[in-house]
């Protein structure tokens, strides 16, 4: 499976690691790509891609774990994201916590591309992303959630 990650700080960054760990093909986009922890992550064996949209290109399913709801909506839908690059039933694991109504909003707009958004904010912290022990609640039944 094709693992996009874009997100790669305090949390993304021991998530995309261990999805490395569990030999798993990973594309990351990041904004920095020169940051220590983005560096590290591309040294473990992640492919580095120039936007949101090529990292959708490649991907059979895309995780997102940002600050807040602005970075979200640009990352899915803004110019060159992840909705440009989609191709029909692709995956979109949004561990961001983020207001209700933008996954909401993302989901429906996912939707008119044949894209499936699910909305799975994680807690379990830091530790829990280097553990890889983190679990998602459930804030909608429009976007479903899953255990991480």
């Amino acid at each position: 499976m094709q693992v996009g990650f874009i997100g790669i700080g305090v949390m993304g960054r021991p998530m995309t690691l261990n999805l490395l760990k569990a030999e798993h093909h990973v594309t990351i986009y990041a904004r920095h790509p020169e940051k220590s922890e983005v560096q590290e992550v591309i040294s473990s064996g992640a492919k580095l891609a120039p936007s949101p949209r090529a990292v959708a290109m490649v991907s059979d399913i895309v995780i997102t774990m940002l600050p807040n709801s602005p970075q979200v909506e640009e990352v899915v839908a803004g110019p060159h994201g992840l909705l440009e690059g989609a191709r029909k039933g692709l995956i979109i694991v949004d561990m961001s916590t983020i207001a209700p109504a933008m996954s909401r909003k993302l989901a429906l707009q996912a939707s008119t591309h044949s894209v499936y958004l699910l909305d799975a904010p994680v807690s379990g912290g830091s530790q829990g992303a280097i553990n890889g022990t983190l679990t998602s609640i459930e804030l909608s039944t429009i976007t479903p959630s899953v255990r991480c």
